[in-house]
């Protein structure tokens, strides 16, 4: 019997594998964008995560990690030995966190909101690539996690516009999505002698500098410890801005990577729950996370994670992680 888009979803979640992604916030700026707030706290796996003592949490422009984000438009990216940045996530999520990342998402120039990521033991990397002095990409800051052969070839290479993941999307100004590294040609590095087995590239464009993105963050994604369980890059239909200030947007594309070897198809049409995420984003205008409890999602899944991607005034696409 042939399953379903839905149903072959559904199965990744009867007995989930360890994701590199353990714990999650979502901040957003008020409405004098003075403070950033954080709206929503969540961690993966069968633990019960510590509520903080405060029933609201805030931060001023270049305080902690979300706040220095914030302030710098860039992502920033705090790793293990930094103790002092990282106590007070492992204290609430109870997760040994290897490292966090703190991402802006962007409306224009202007921030809508900041997404933490807490990373785990396992297989995986985040790269910040940003321009040199020779008008080509080059790594500013990273964190790998088993990759060291990876690592060390990543430190002599550079992309020009429009050559692998990161020039891709530097000169498209466009997220990507990429599966089977190793049989592609967008991807000219090799992982030599290490253990993981690298399945995808996620490319994502941050901020803006002369018309072209300022950054961009490579998050790779191993089918030993997946990013996330599922990630779905969706295809907006472009349109023009309403008087409210957002795009009107209808899913068209999906590519989709899921966690171990689950092959699921790419270019499907939306589902229900599908179109009342985009939907639910769209009408925020900012990084979203909800629950199975809040929202319609996959049986098993616990909640995901969803990223607006805007280029100049219009959606183009949306990025879901799910857990």
């Amino acid at each position: 019997m042939i399953m379903s888009p839905s149903e072959t979803i559904s199965t990744l979640f009867d007995s989930p594998k360890e994701t590199l992604v353990r714990y999650v916030e979502v901040w957003t700026p008020n409405e004098d964008a003075t403070r950033l707030t954080l709206v929503a706290t969540q961690v993966t796996g069968p633990i019960t995560r510590k509520k903080p003592k405060h029933k609201v949490v805030s931060v001023a422009k270049g305080a902690g990690l979300a706040g220095t984000a914030w302030q710098q438009k860039a992502v920033s990216i705090v790793h293990r030995d930094d103790v002092g940045q990282l106590d007070r996530i492992n204290v609430r999520s109870d997760h040994d966190l290897t490292a966090v990342l703190a991402i802006p998402v962007f409306f224009q120039q202007e921030i809508r909101g900041v997404v933490v990521i807490g990373l785990g033991d396992g297989f995986g990397a985040a790269e910040i690539w940003t321009r040199d002095d020779r008008d080509e990409l080059a790594v500013s800051a990273s964190h790998y996690a088993g990759l060291e052969s990876f690592e060390f070839i990543t430190r002599y290479t550079r992309f020009p516009k429009g050559a692998g993941v990161p020039g891709r999307v530097w000169q498209s100004g466009l997220p990507y999505l990429l599966q089977k590294l190793g049989h592609s040609d967008s991807f000219i590095r090799s992982f030599g002698n290490d253990e993981a087995e690298i399945g995808a590239a996620i490319g994502l464009p941050i901020g803006h500098e002369r018309g072209f993105p300022a950054s961009v963050l490579l998050l790779l994604s191993s089918t030993a410890t997946p990013i996330a369980s599922l990630t779905e890059l969706w295809e907006c239909e472009q349109s023009a801005v309403v008087d409210a200030g957002m795009p009107v947007a209808r899913l068209i594309g999906v590519t989709r990577i899921a966690g171990g070897s689950v092959s699921v198809g790419s270019g499907s049409s939306p589902e229900a729950w599908q179109s009342e995420l985009l939907q639910k984003t769209e009408s925020a205008g900012q990084p979203l996370l909800v629950t199975a409890e809040e929202a319609e999602l996959p049986t098993g899944a616990k909640f995901n994670l969803s990223i607006p991607l805007f280029k100049n005034d219009v959606l183009r696409n949306v990025l879901n992680l799910m857990f």
